[in-house]
């Protein structure tokens, strides 16, 4: 019997036609999600430059954006298949457009968290972790790439990171933690009978020798005993080490914490002391500083803070007649503006290996934070200038790479980890 194929063949042919068109016309979430802003399409976050993974890292639109196009370059020179995409938010209302973001299920893989607080005297950083925006490294910190990472701080730079026992974002050595030490004239503390006790002692037994002081020095030109903003004679009282604005990681507790001196009865008790000083003229405004500065002019003052690496380092800046005692015992560092993976991303480990690959590699750094040598900046003597120049200063990018590992800008110390360390 002769039987006719060709019916058969024909309808193999059509569903083979028809499942092919099904395929072609899946939806980005059945082919894996298409990347509309960056024109990349297949697999999600997936470049057709050779499978790269495009990621998502969003920032406040007020910051400046590095050379996203040289950072991807020297990425992919490291053998790193990934690529960043930055993504800006309204830096007016920041942590609100990010926490939208991840309610609309918005694509987006590395975070940092904005200057801009949710509420008055809290941390960004902290902020972020309260609301689940950040995800949590731990488990990432374990591997070889993780310990690099974790090698980068210094170990009270490396406690600011932790709430509650596990890390959810790093920073990036922008504010190197130098001591604090408050400058007094030894001179005027020899008059005065002042000792370096008393410098250092607590800020409501200065009523001992302020009055005097004030009063004995009157016909000084521009003279105020106490040349210190109000907010850094508060921090000089805490045993402890910042991190930021009223936020301390508190080194005498059995457990490091977080405190926030503004809610503690000590901290309102300074806070008054203070503002009494201030009124009764012992203490430098900020209003008197710059009507000083219009003038061309600078206050005479006793007691000043500065941030010092080393007893040379103040002997550098200050003349024979000058002596320091500790500024209580905290150093000062930033780690506002963490930089952390976005708890809703659909490749944290690629995100991860970005942003540690970035912090851990002086290449990468240099590439975040200043761009392409020769292009957006020039290296003299080991500092970053403006390309093509030998002396004019060119601002950095500081919240997008490792600032220890990258060229300082003009009037930095070329090696901030050794001079900290």
């Amino acid at each position: 019997m002769k039987v006719n194929r060709w019916p058969a063949l024909f309808l193999v042919l059509l569903l083979i036609f028809f499942c092919g068109c099904h395929k072609n016309n899946a939806t980005p979430s059945e082919a894996g999600g298409v990347n509309s802003a960056s024109g990349t399409s297949g697999a999600a976050g997936m470049s057709d430059d050779e499978s790269v993974r495009v990621l998502k890292w969003i920032i406040p639109d007020g910051l400046p954006f590095p050379n996203a196009s040289y950072l991807n370059q020297v990425l992919k020179e490291k053998g790193i298949h990934s690529k960043i995409e930055f993504v800006a938010k309204s830096e007016d209302h920041y942590a609100q457009d990010v926490a939208g973001a991840k309610g609309r299920g918005e694509e987006a893989d590395i975070l940092f968290s904005s200057f801009h607080r949710i509420g008055n005297y809290t941390d960004p950083y902290r902020d972020f972790v309260k609301n689940n925006l950040f995800l949590v490294l731990d488990g990432y910190l374990k591997d070889d790439l993780g310990q690099k990472l974790v090698s980068q701080y210094n170990a009270k730079a490396w406690e600011t990171f932790v709430v509650d026992g596990s890390v959810y974002g790093v920073g990036t050595n922008y504010e190197i933690p130098w001591q604090r030490v408050s400058a007094y004239d030894t001179a005027l503390a020899q008059k005065y009978g002042i000792t370096p006790e008393q410098v250092n002692a607590p800020l409501w037994t200065w009523e001992s020798w302020l009055p005097k002081m004030a009063q004995g020095e009157s016909g000084t030109p521009n003279f105020t005993p106490v040349g210190i903003p109000t907010y850094e004679l508060l921090l000089r009282h805490y045993s402890c080490f910042e991190s930021i604005s009223g936020l301390f990681v508190d080194e005498e507790a059995a457990t490091p914490s977080v405190v926030n001196i503004f809610e503690t009865k000590e901290g309102i008790r300074l806070w008054n002391t203070l503002r009494d000083y201030q009124s009764k003229g012992y203490i430098l405004t900020p209003a008197r500083a710059d009507q000083l500065a219009q003038q061309g002019k600078e206050a005479a003052t006793f007691l000043e803070v500065v941030q010092i690496t080393s007893d040379s380092s103040f002997k550098e800046r200050y003349s024979n007649n000058f002596s320091f005692v500790p500024f209580g015992n905290n150093y000062v560092t930033n780690n506002t503006n963490a930089i952390g993976v976005a708890s809703w991303s659909r490749h944290p480990k690629e995100a991860f290996e970005v942003l540690a690959s970035i912090l851990t590699d002086p290449e990468l750094s240099n590439a975040a934070i200043w761009g392409q040598e020769g292009e957006n900046y020039s290296v003299v003597e080991g500092h970053a200038v403006q390309a093509g120049t030998t002396d004019q200063y060119v601002n950095p990018k500081v919240d997008f790479g490792n600032n220890w590992l990258a060229y300082p800008p003009l009037g930095e110390p070329v090696n901030k980890a050794a001079d900290y360390n």
